[in-house]
């Protein structure tokens, strides 16, 4: 059931966006912004920024009490690892979500299968702050570590937002309404490679 309302949701919300790495190229109406100062060699100043940018944009864009699917894919050659992921462990309130499970082999490796959690909750469910910060280390000789591709569909204002390491994250929409706000606001966190592609969205 779980499956199907979701389905549903997307289907209407992002029929034109496909929910995958890398985000940002895969919508029409999208941030791409920039979490660490590739200038900054002392990692805690560096790693600092990071959680501070990736957090500062979360919480600009979701309340405490907005709807989200929390969509989580793991890549494994296992074929016996189906189990819940240290996300749902650590990282949530399962008691108060809805959880289903698919597993589907990758398109090029038959022996490689993704694993996909989709979790219906509310932001109040998470732990949000430590999980955007195991994200973010997923690179660096810090635990807690997430390797996982973690989604975080806001169903209120219709965003996707998806921090993909400590280098940046990806925030998309179906509609400009939902992310001017973030451009303009954060527009001097904007990752300047996509600076101009970004630009000619939000000044048509």
């Amino acid at each position: 059931m779980l499956n199907q309302d979701f389905t549903n949701h997307i289907g209407k919300m992002f029929r034109d966006i496909d929910i995958c790495k890398p985000l940002f190229y895969n919508a029409n109406i999208g941030l791409r912004f920039e979490l660490g100062n590739p200038d900054v060699v002392y990692e805690p100043d560096y790693m600092k920024q990071v959680y501070y940018r990736a957090i500062t944009l979360f919480e600009e864009l979701h309340t405490i009490n907005d709807d989200i699917y929390l969509v989580i894919r793991i890549h494994k050659d296992s074929s016996n690892y189906y189990k819940s992921t240290q996300i749902l462990k650590k990282y949530t309130n399962i008691k108060n979500m809805k959880i289903t499970g698919t597993v589907k082999p990758l398109e090029d490796d038959e022996n490689s299968k993704t694993y996909e959690f989709i979790a219906k909750c509310k932001i109040s469910d998470l732990r949000y702050k430590a999980l955007l910060k195991a994200i973010s280390n997923q690179d660096m000789d810090i635990k807690a570590q997430i390797h996982d591709e973690c989604y975080f569909i806001n169903i209120e204002n219709q965003t996707i937002f998806h921090l993909y390491d400590d280098r940046g994250v990806d925030i998309v929409s179906n509609n400009y309404t939902s992310l001017k706000d973030l451009y303009y606001k954060y527009n001097n966190w904007i990752l300047d490679y996509d600076r101009n592609r970004i630009d000619s969205i939000f000044n048509k």
